[in-house]
């Protein structure tokens, strides 16, 4: 069967107890239709079935063709595999936390080993956004923009539980892609090293365009200027109500 040895070595146990209801079972049909809605296991089994009957090709449009080139040449065919499960999963649960993710992943293990697989693939080395992102977007800008356009990118701040995250975005067709962000060891506004940091971790990414960084009140301050203007990034930056610029 086409694309079986990807599986097979990926997990012998699951191939074997699954592979009778995969093939057994329609994907996005009729009522099962609505049963992959309400159950994301039945989605991720789908994502399975695909690889059990399908050349390996075939798995490329579970992704787009830009991500699936370069996670090919960074990760092993069963990290890529566990991948589009688990992006399977996202997309249906729509919540990020490792128990919400291990309860639907169709793996016949106990929930305890579901859950410490997902967290062994998310520590992989290659997975951090400067190895696996950075390349991503580098390649995307490039088939999007001509090194005449202007770049926006935005810098903002926002408490997210009790977390303080920092982000710097890439503004696209009236949307805001994400491009790096941290976590703040600490409550409330960023400071200039700070904003720093994070700016220069994506500023090289752009250095063939003409960059305009934008930022809200936060973020506007006569050092973080002069630092932007030191990169040679043009910038838009939020006055505060009670100043006044003096030429």
């Amino acid at each position: 069967m086409p694309g079986i040895q990807a599986v097979y070595r990926f997990n012998p146990i699951m191939v074997k107890k699954i592979c009778p209801l995969l093939l057994t079972r329609p994907i996005y049909s009729g009522s099962y239709r609505s049963e992959v809605h309400q159950n994301p296991v039945l989605s991720s089994f789908a994502v399975l079935r695909l690889y059990l009957t399908q050349p390996r090709t075939a798995i490329t449009k579970m992704l787009p063709s830009l991500y699936q080139k370069h996670l090919e040449n960074q990760v092993k065919d069963s990290e890529l595999l566990f991948f589009n499960l688990m992006i399977g999963v996202l997309q249906d649960i729509k919540e990020v936390s490792l128990e919400k993710i291990a309860s639907p992943l169709p793996l016949p293990i106990l929930f305890e080993s579901r859950r410490k697989k997902a967290q062994r693939f998310l520590s992989l080395p290659i997975l951090q956004i400067q190895k696996i992102w950075f390349p991503l977007i580098k390649d995307w800008v490039a088939q999007n923009f001509q090194t005449s356009e202007t770049i926006y990118l935005v810098i903002d701040r926002t408490k997210c539980s009790q977390k303080n995250l920092i982000m710097i975005s890439l503004i696209y067709d009236q949307r805001a892609i994400p491009i790096y962000f941290e976590f703040l060891p600490k409550l409330g506004n960023s400071d200039f090293t700070e904003q720093s940091r994070v700016l220069s971790q994506v500023i090289s990414l752009f250095k063939d365009l003409k960059t305009v960084v934008l930022g809200d009140r936060e973020f506007c301050s006569v050092s973080l200027a002069k630092w932007l203007r030191g990169q040679k990034v043009h910038y838009g930056l939020r006055l505060r109500k009670n100043e006044f610029i003096q030429s």
